[in-house]
């Protein structure tokens, strides 16, 4: 009499596929341009990276936003476990530097029925001596460089970033404090190194 494995061999479990290790992602068409009623599913090792979203708000201030020096075009980016440097470039204004960032995990798309509170890394912009600033142009790998930069200031609680129109923003942002800087009309950058460990609990700090 053929066993209980030999009479599943033709059912759909076996196109099933799971693991304890992988994370398994999925984006939805309202996400990602994939047709109405579609979906993208991947596959994700934490070992080598995490999927992150970037939440900004830096009121009327244009900028951009660069992790390790490559500019992040685009919300969705995967962090690789180790140390990394967040750093932006605020274009000339006669505002003063104010700003909230958040950096997250994107357990939204996560395909499993409950996100583990232990694996939610979050990396948001507060009052702790760590984020930094200067109006003076940065010189050498001041986008890459994991050791402190000499002649920058580290940033302190701050009003709001203001606009002059109402504008969306994620609710989540709100986690993030707002930090800032009294400045003369100009440019301005900001910098904080971080590091993200995955080996047990996932952890930015």
């Amino acid at each position: 009499m053929a066993d209980k494995r030999e009479l599943r061999i033709n059912t759909l479990d076996r196109y099933l596929k799971t693991s304890d290790r992988l994370l398994l992602q999925t984006y939805t068409s309202c996400e990602v341009p994939l047709g109405c009623g579609g979906a993208i599913h991947r596959w994700i090792d934490p070992a080598q990276s995490l999927p992150m979203v970037l939440f900004r708000d830096f009121g009327d201030r244009k900028a951009t936003v660069f992790l390790d020096g490559v500019e992040c075009s685009n919300p969705r980016v995967d962090v690789t476990p180790g140390k990394h440097v967040l750093s932006i470039e605020f274009e000339s204004s006669p505002l003063s530097l104010s700003l909230r960032l958040l950096l997250a995990y994107e357990n939204k798309s996560n395909a499993a029925e409950k996100p583990d509170p232990k694996r939610s890394p979050v990396l948001a912009s507060k009052d702790d001596g760590r984020w930094y600033g200067t109006t003076t142009p940065p010189r050498g790998a001041w986008q890459t460089a994991a050791e402190p930069v000499e002649g920058w200031v580290a940033l302190r609680a701050f009003a709001k970033p203001t606009r002059a129109k109402q504008a969306y923003l994620d609710r989540r942002i709100d986690s993030a404090a707002s930090i800032g800087l009294s400045t003369n009309p100009g440019m301005a950058w900001v910098r904080r190194v971080f590091s993200l460990d995955t080996s047990d609990e996932w952890i930015l700090s």
